[in-house]
């Protein structure tokens, strides 16, 4: 029975059905995929959110950063840099970064 049930957890997190949690945690799960699947899997994220109120979502992509989240932790060699008001970090993280330290990412 253990078998069958993990077996069947498995085949839905294929598919991109999810268990329903408490508090998501995510890490950079939306840039991979065709854009069908992306657009599936942002409008499961936002039911996710909308369940859950809470969200842990690790990113580099600052547009989604924007449109999910209210507070922000930057995280430098995995330490807290701040933690704070979305805008307020993004903006102290983009202060602190020349355009060449933030390379090609979407802010």
């Amino acid at each position: 029975m253990v078998g069958s049930t993990a077996r069947g957890r498995r085949e839905k997190a294929r598919s991109g059905e999810i268990v329903e949690p408490n508090i998501p945690i995510l890490d950079e799960m939306i840039g991979a995929g065709d854009s069908q699947f992306v657009e599936k899997a942002k409008g499961r994220l936002h039911e996710l959110i909308d369940k859950a109120n809470i969200l842990a979502l690790a990113s580099h992509d600052m547009k989604l950063i924007r449109q999910l989240c209210n507070r922000v932790i930057w995280l430098e060699h995995g330490v807290i840099k701040q933690f704070g008001p979305r805008r307020t970090v993004i903006a102290a993280y983009r202060n602190a970064n020349t355009p060449r330290d933030l390379g090609n990412m979407a802010i």
